[in-house]
């Protein structure tokens, strides 16, 4: 067989947002597929069975994106975003996870969907996304084309997103929303600030999130962590707006709240540390500054993970992203899923025999985004193949790591792909790759771009000098 070429682009397809059943036995997760023909990309939503007794089967069509499954409490229904398209709109969907039932629409929405999650009593559902502009645009969900929009202006330093067009007067809000579709949705965070990382308290009577709600939010990138009432009213600040935080998790018990924060926004790199808040006393707790190593990977949307009273989160370390767990969350952490691989995302729940169940997306450089799972610390075992198009069509080259030594004796991490058909008598042109960031990493994962130059006959070098992630802070720090 031949190595990786573009026609063979169209075989790609990436697992993602894999997510347990509350009783264990099922995972949903989102699979992503490229449709060449219509040059966009397509995710469903699919369900497997955890003790791998059936294939996969695929719970919604992906007509555009499925995204952001949730299992309700009962494990019954799943909730998720649908968006379709620009002249479409999208919204909150829910399904049954048995039975021949038809998705249902909770809300519709003009803007794709960013946070998904139910209540505890599995009455309502909480997301977040832009604010509609319903004034703006005109009917629901159609966007007239940029030139025919009122002007805007133009007040604070971000402005526009690449994909999304004008963003600063579309704050991303906290809603909440009847599951029946009773009634519309209640926006939490009313006002000109954006909100994410939203959560519910164990007893669903408020939500925490994070929010920058001082006069200087664009310049200085701090925010603050809030609580806000589920049926509206003024939220509370429990931070001093001294840093940036994200991604927040409630403990089970109500008494903690677990984040992700970088803590000098505006003298980075620094690495994302996972951290508790107790919310008695306001005291912080930072469980994986130990480890010196950035515990919020690129591109990282997943908060830190409560499994009863531990505290599961993803490190990134040496051009890997492992998972680690602290114990009752103040304890020293202790790896759980390691290797020359990629954790993508992962869920672990608790049966009622305290068994963990963890399933993870994980890649390799000759392995897409497949998804594993592990009952009570057994070795992970793959459920999904999405490879195997790919694998059955072209050679996968598996890369060589290496150390190249700079001119001061620092060591550099470095990893070498040779050609498909290759000999040391015929050497091959060779491209050196640079990442960017400069504090993010290349490492052991699928990237499409090597495999393609691979196949056009040249050989592969990457590495992660000073500068990168996955290493001690000074490592990162050391470009500055």
């Amino acid at each position: 067989m031949t190595g990786m070429r573009t026609r063979d682009l169209s075989l790609l397809a990436n697992a993602d947002d894999v997510r347990l059943s509350p009783d264990g036995r099922q995972v949903a997760y989102t699979a992503t597929v490229l449709d060449t023909e219509a040059n966009r990309q397509r995710t469903s939503i699919w369900i497997a069975d955890v003790d791998g007794t059936a294939p996969p089967r695929a719970l919604t069509a992906g007509t555009w994106a499925d995204t952001l499954p949730r299992w309700s409490p009962d494990g019954r229904q799943l909730a998720f975003a649908r968006s379709l398209g620009p002249d479409a709109e999208g919204g909150v969907w829910v399904t049954p996870t048995e039975g021949s039932g038809e998705d249902t629409r909770v809300c519709g929405w003009p803007d794709d969907v960013g946070e998904l999650s139910w209540a505890p009593d599995g009455t309502r559902l909480a997301f977040v996304a832009r604010c509609p502009e319903e004034s703006r645009y005109g009917t629901p969900g159609k966007r007239p084309e940029p030139a025919a929009l009122p002007p805007r202006r133009v007040t604070h330093l971000f402005s526009r997103l690449d994909a999304e067009g004008w963003v600063y007067d579309r704050p991303y809000h906290l809603f909440v929303v009847p599951v029946d579709g009773s009634a519309p949705p209640l926006d939490l965070t009313e006002g000109p600030w954006p909100a994410s990382g939203a959560t519910w308290s164990p007893d669903g009577r408020r939500l925490a999130f994070v929010s920058a709600r001082h006069a200087d939010w664009d310049l200085d990138l701090c925010n603050d962590i809030w609580v806000v009432s589920a049926a509206g009213g003024e939220p509370t600040a429990l931070t001093d707006t001294s840093a940036s935080w994200s991604l927040l998790s409630w403990s089970p018990d109500g008494t903690r709240l677990a984040y992700v924060v970088v803590p000098t926004p505006l003298d980075e790199p620094r690495h994302g540390r996972v951290g508790t808040l107790d919310l008695a006393s306001g005291t912080q707790y930072e469980v994986s500054t130990v480890l010196d190593r950035n515990a919020s990977p690129y591109p990282d949307h997943h908060p830190p993970l409560w499994v009863g009273n531990s505290l599961w989160f993803r490190v990134e370390d040496r051009g890997a992203v492992h998972v680690y767990r602290a114990e009752d969350a103040d304890g020293i952490p202790t790896l759980v899923v390691g290797g020359d691989r990629v954790v993508r995302a992962f869920h672990a729940v608790e049966v009622t025999d305290a068994r963990p169940i963890l399933a993870a997306v994980i890649t390799t450089p000759v392995e897409l985004a497949e998804v594993h799972v592990s009952v009570d610390g057994e070795e992970l075992r793959r459920l999904t193949d999405l490879t195997r198009a790919l694998r059955e069509q072209v050679s996968l080259v598996s890369p060589m790591r290496f150390t190249a030594t700079s001119a001061d004796g620092t060591d550099i991490e470095c990893w070498a792909m040779q050609p498909v058909g290759a000999t040391a008598k015929a050497p091959a042109p060779t491209i050196l790759n640079i990442h960017g960031g400069p504090f993010t990493s290349y490492g052991w994962f699928f990237f499409d771009e090597f495999q393609l130059q691979m196949g056009a006959g040249f050989g592969v070098i990457y590495c992660n000098p000073r500068g990168s992630s996955g290493y001690s802070e000074a490592w990162g720090r050391a470009v500055r």
